[in-house]
């Protein structure tokens, strides 16, 4: 029987097939293709040096990579306990939420993560201000200096865009700005202060920066930009003695008083801004400030009348020298950058139409250029830069001589 049974045939073998096969799973799709810029998109990755990550994963971290979410939340590498770095807090603010004073504490490479990032611009607190002062070691006058000044002015300017009100003195510098961004601007302040010393070979010229005093309600603000803008009419100490370095706000460069009054053809401080801190209306800001400045013993007891814009006109009156001089003081530059390329040229052309010089002959003689560029230089010149260098024209105080 076993003969038997072992002579039937035996059923055929299966044919050979792969497990997805004998499965009859269907092969999953390919993922779509994603380019870099959608990749970028969803998660932003912040890449670390290898020295700090070294560092930190000495003290405990996991290594993984700082990121910022999409929602505004940001994550850092995490200790072995799963609790964040209490030192380190990255933060893109949501339009919707706003952080107190203090809350943010970042080291200076991250300072200008939330601008690098495209984060929403936060509004003003206008109820306070906060003012910071920054001093040399000795009371050394080494600050307004025509090219020192120009060089540290322009720096401030660009690096500190929330500042409400700034002077320059030849031995400090007083800043009244958004308390919600001072400590971002106290560590700004701190780096242009160390390259300005740098620049000018004056060594450890500064005393180190204080904490900014907070101004907190609107007569003591209005009084604080009032002390501000007067800091150059009043008697201050240089090389042991005292000295007023002007008799009228509007002859002292190195403030914003220039800006408020419209004197200016690239204002740091708007008046909107301004106004805000103060409480008044912007509309009759410019004729009010400088009444409330120049109204003080130090000025006259009455104030000084506000500056005058020159009237336009179609006979030439004013000779070029005095053009040249209000074009570039409109710009906080000396006359003879009217010789080279730059918006002074472009400003001193279109302030000499304003004032009757047609001949493009004449004009490029001035600027040292031929009479073809007179005419393309006159088109691209703003209509409010043309308006600050003609009140600058029609008020000596505002030449800077």
């Amino acid at each position: 029987m076993d003969r038997e049974a072992g002579n039937d045939p035996q059923p055929p073998l299966p044919p050979r097939t792969t497990d997805r096969e004998a499965r009859n799973d269907p092969q999953p799709p390919l993922p779509p293709r994603t380019t870099d810029r959608e990749a970028r998109n969803d998660l932003i990755t912040i890449k670390t040096c290898p020295t700090i990550d070294r560092r930190r994963a000495r003290r405990g971290y996991s290594g993984e990579p700082r990121r910022v979410e999409r929602d505004g939340s940001a994550q850092l590498g995490r200790r072995r306990n799963a609790r964040l770095c209490p030192k380190h807090v990255a933060t893109r603010h949501p339009s919707a939420w706003r952080p107190p004073l203090g809350q943010i504490r970042c080291p200076l490479r991250f300072a200008g993560l939330a601008a690098e990032f495209g984060g929403p611009v936060r509004a003003m607190d206008h109820r306070m201000l906060a003012h910071i002062v920054a001093n040399t070691r000795f009371g050394i006058p080494a600050v307004t200096a025509a090219d020192r000044a120009r060089w540290l002015w322009r720096r401030l300017q660009l690096r500190l865009p929330d500042t409400v009100c700034a002077t320059l003195m030849p031995h400090h510098v007083h800043l009244a700005m958004d308390p919600a961004a001072a400590r971002r601007d106290r560590r700004r302040l701190g780096c242009i202060l160390a390259a300005f010393s740098r620049r000018f070979g004056l060594g450890q010229l500064w005393q180190p920066l204080p904490q900014p005093t907070l101004i907190q309600t609107p007569d003591k603000c209005r009084r604080l930009i009032r002390y501000l803008l007067l800091n150059p009419c009043r008697p201050t100490r240089i090389n042991e003695r005292p000295i007023c370095l002007v008799d009228d706000p509007l002859k002292w460069p190195w403030s914003t008083h220039r800006d408020a009054v419209g004197a200016v053809a690239q204002p740091w401080v708007r008046n909107r801004r301004l106004a805000a801190a103060l409480e008044v209306d912007a509309a009759g800001l410019d004729q009010w400030l400088h009444r409330y400045v120049s109204s003080d013993p130090h000025v006259a007891v009455a104030g000084t009348p506000p500056p005058r814009a020159a009237p336009a006109t179609t006979i030439p009156a004013v000779p070029l020298a005095s053009i040249a001089l209000a074009a570039t003081a409109a710009l906080r530059l000396t006359p003879d950058a009217i010789r080279r390329r730059g918006p002074a040229r472009r400003l001193f052309v279109a302030l000499a139409i304003h004032q009757g010089w047609t001949d493009p002959t004449v004009l490029a003689q001035a600027c040292g250029v031929q009479a073809p560029a007179i005419r393309r230089l006159a088109r691209f010149c703003p209509p409010d830069w043309v308006a600050a260098a003609a009140l600058c024209l029609g008020d000596e105080r505002l030449l800077l001589g």
